[in-house]
């Protein structure tokens, strides 16, 4: 009796082995598993590839949210089988300080079905697969198996089943429902509302609901959700993010009151050109060019445009006894100026708009490049507001002012240089105009845009219409000149926060980029007007030479494409690349050592990201911002006691040394050198 248990044992075992492969790694455990050990023709079956964590660890979702990567399958079938696309489980919320991802903590089940083609001409049947996840808990690491199972060709008429089978029926039916239906999205200011198709779900008792999208770049995925049942709809509504498609497919996951069961669907969600503004006055194109103009109204309170409008009232008021006809035409030139201003904004906005972009106000602020052009503009403001003598003509001007009055032209270029410094900002009243607007025709675009421009011109405008309004105006004096420069402050403070955007954008190569090119703006302009030139022909050379002097720093303001990963510095991770004989590259830095940051113009280059790339070479970042003992340890070893320090390991033989300063040449030349 004891030896017919054994042998059942022995054959269960054997079974099991045959229906799933498993891998243990070092954060991880991975099993492939199949809910069949026979498969017939054409008869779709599951199989489930499962990860279990370490505690404290997760995985991600197919839309890992802010950061993270989703889990890739790659699979090696029998000829004539086919696997579908992972359909993933609901996923949870997982939230690291301001960083907001979707995954799966503890464990995780990707589901796959696999079909057997019409013909099975063998016996058994090898699925193999190669999984790439990313897990994470305050660090990420990469992971990777290939996995492998074996089913067998039926001989009868049901299939027969493994021990999973179970487990699979009930992931199966936590898959998200598809109902078919669908719901619809609107825009509404800087909110993105979802509304499900009418009737679902409203007769279940919920008390909470969640939205995923399954493509980025549509929600602020750590924006507060709120939903909503109304006229028999369930309304769902949190922040946009800066993607607008015509569709898009999320999945709302209930959880219900009672049961406290949670239930997803995946659903569909078309967009709606139209804002849903209906309440009062909003609901009307008259009530929407009132908000424009309201906003474009408060617009001139903004900390970046208050200065250049302020300097320009006063320098009226200082005028205000001169011809009424020229100050009109300083007036109707900067209202003239303004609304040019706001109309081009509108047609570059309809253009990108009908080539499939999604686009609002200040959206080239999304622009490294537009960064680094306001930061440089309105620190030149603020030189002249500074005083800093020896400055170009500015706008009809000789000396280092905004405005002498003299030229009424002037005006119409502070007009434009207003709206420019008006960008970065959003006033009370706006984002429901422009919502509204962006969803609409292009002749509502320009009226809203219209409406906005004269918002933002009517004081200005008045002031120089009306000649009573100049009494409001304080009586010209020495004060003039002291308000001029403290005026230059708020222009100084805009640029500190425009080189803070750059830096979330560019990182620390585009802020250095800019800071040299404001260096240069600085000297250029002291250049100009301390050794001026009555030649012509010098005078063209020189300010060509000065410009691109300014301007070349531009060129390094966004971030090279990153072909290669940067690995932090180990000690023990330098031993294992080593141990398996690849190049390494070791390069120690800091946030605070400028040579440092010069080298890596170099170093990060595209052309040597490439070479890095194609020798597989890996690079091991020593950053040495704060102390680290044991970055301390590495440069001492090579006699160093601060950074930079450059050392690339070959493959064999001793490491080699580079210099302190670097050129690609330089970088090279040591990759060839060490590879003899």
């Amino acid at each position: 009796m004891r030896w017919i248990v054994s042998l059942v044992f022995f054959v269960a075992t054997i079974v099991q082995s045959l229906s799933a492969s498993q891998a243990t790694l070092e954060h991880t455990q991975v099993e492939l598993m199949s809910e069949v050990e026979t498969i017939k023709p054409e008869v779709p079956f599951w199989v489930v590839f499962k990860i279990t964590m370490k505690p404290g660890w997760h995985t991600y979702w197919k839309n890992p949210g802010d950061s993270g990567m989703e889990t890739i399958l790659t699979w090696d079938l029998p000829e004539g089988f086919s696997a579908s696309p992972i359909q993933w489980l609901p996923p949870e919320t997982l939230t690291l300080g301001p960083v907001v991802s979707f995954g799966y903590s503890n464990e995780s089940f990707h589901l796959v079905q696999i079909t057997p083609p019409k013909d099975l001409t063998g016996e058994t049947y090898a699925i193999k697969v190669k999984a790439d996840w990313l897990v994470c808990e305050e660090t990420c690491i990469p992971e990777n198996a290939s996995l492998a199972i074996t089913v067998a060709k039926s001989t009868e008429n049901d299939l027969l089943y493994t021990s999973h089978k179970a487990l699979v029926d009930e992931l199966v039916a936590e898959l998200p429902n598809k109902p078919n239906q669908f719901g619809e999205y609107r825009l509404n200011g800087e909110n993105i509302e979802f509304y499900l198709p009418d009737g679902l779900l409203v007769d279940k008792k919920i008390s909470d609901v969640s939205f995923y999208p399954e493509g980025k770049g549509t929600i602020k995925n750590g924006s507060k959700q709120h939903w909503v049942i109304k006229d028999n709809r369930l309304i769902i509504s949190m922040l946009k993010d800066f993607s607008a498609p015509d569709r898009i497919t999320g999945l709302v996951k209930i959880t219900d009151a009672d049961s406290k069961e949670i239930k997803a669907y995946q659903l569909y969600f078309g967009k709606v050109h139209v804002a849903p503004i209906d309440e009062g006055l909003a609901g009307t194109l008259w009530g929407i060019l009132l908000f424009a103009f309201l906003g474009g109204l408060v617009l001139n309170a903004m900390p970046c445009v208050f200065p250049v409008l302020s300097l320009k009232a006063v320098s009226i008021a200082s005028k205000a006894k001169s011809h009424r006809g020229f100050i009109r035409k300083q007036g109707l030139l900067y209202t003239l100026g303004v609304l040019g201003s706001f109309v081009s904004m509108a047609s570059i906005l309809i253009t990108l708009k009908a080539s499939g972009e999604s686009v609002g106000w200040g959206f080239q602020m999304q622009n490294p490049y537009f960064i680094a052009f306001m930061a440089y503009l309105l620190f030149f403001v603020g030189l002249i507001l500074s005083g800093l003598t020896y400055l170009p003509a500015l706008f009809g001007s000789s000396q280092a002012t905004i405005d002498d009055g003299k030229n009424p032209w002037s005006s119409f270029w502070i007009g434009v240089l207003a709206v420019l410094v008006a960008t970065p900002c959003t006033a009370p009243f706006m984002g429901v105009a422009i919502g509204y607007a962006l969803g609409q025709s292009t002749l509502i675009i320009i009226l809203v845009f219209l409406a906005l421009g004269l918002g933002f011109a009517t004081p200005y405008l008045l002031i120089s219409l009306i000649p009573v309004t100049l009494r409001l105006l304080p009586k010209p004096g020495r004060w003039m000149e002291t308000f001029k420069e403290f005026m230059a402050f708020p222009m100084y403070l805009t640029v500190a926060w425009l080189l803070w955007v750059l830096v979330q954008q560019s990182g620390s190569r585009g802020l250095i980029a800019c800071l040299i090119g404001l260096v240069f703006m600085a000297f250029s302009l002291w250049f100009w007007g301390r050794f001026r030139q009555r030649l012509l022909p010098v005078k063209i050379l020189l300010g060509l030479f000065l410009t691109t002097l300014t301007l070349s720093p531009m060129a390094y303001v966004k971030p090279p494409v990153e072909l290669i990963q940067i690995e932090k510095f180990s000690r023990q991770r330098l031993q294992e690349l080593r141990a398996q004989g690849r190049p390494v590259f070791v390069y120690a830095t800091a946030a605070w050592c400028i040579t440092c940051k010069a080298n890596e113009f170099a170093l990060k280059s595209p052309a040597m990201q490439l070479t890095f790339q194609n020798q597989d070479i890996t690079l091991l970042e020593a950053d040495w911002t704060n102390q680290d003992p044991e970055i301390t340890d590495y440069l001492k070893s090579f006699s160093r006691s601060g950074v930079p320090l450059y050392v690339y390991y070959p493959p064999q033989g001793d490491a080699v040394i580079l210099p302190q300063l670097l050129t690609e040449s330089i970088i090279v030349h040591a990759l060839t050198k060490g590879g003899k």
